[in-house]
């Protein structure tokens, strides 16, 4: 194998997955799932160490890239009625709160992409900032370095 190349075999991509799910993993226990030897497993392992994917013991994987985003979160308020709009007079309908704001949107369709990235904005301490971190954590967008402002309301 030309140690130049950065391409990942499948089992060098299998052992890698392994090790991601425990990095603690022995190679006597990598060699047991792989079905190869020990000796084997530290081939492969020097391989992926070559090609940068791992960085030296205790399997210290590199820097991931990623991503930050900054700007701004807020929750949309709109009503929809239930049948034709008649002027001058009362209109039964529903009203509709939805997580947005630019950054949070492409945040989120950042992580739908499948691309990690820190989101950054400020939010509030009411009703609708604590539903805007539930909704971040359902989407798995990580807000670490978001700021939560206490007694303050609206997103």
């Amino acid at each position: 194998m030309d140690e130049n190349n950065n391409e990942i075999t499948t089992r060098e991509r299998q052992i890698l997955e392994w090790i991601q799910q425990d990095p603690m993993i022995s190679q006597n226990d990598l060699a047991d799932l792989a079905g190869i030897s020990r000796s084997g497993v530290a081939v492969h392992i020097s391989n992926l160490m070559k090609k940068g994917y791992l960085r030296g013991k205790g399997y210290i994987f590199p820097p991931q890239n990623h991503v930050t985003v900054i700007g701004g979160v807020n929750m949309d308020t709109y009503g929809v009625g239930v049948e034709p709009f008649t002027a001058k007079t009362s209109n039964s309908g529903h009203i509709y709160h939805s997580i947005g704001g630019l950054g949070r949107n492409i945040s989120l369709n950042l992580r739908k992409l499948g691309i990690f990235n820190y989101f950054i904005s400020v939010y509030g301490d009411d009703a609708d900032g604590e539903q805007f971190k539930v909704d971040a954590t359902n989407h798995d967008m990580d807000i670490t370095y978001s700021k939560q402002l206490m007694n303050e309301k609206n997103l």
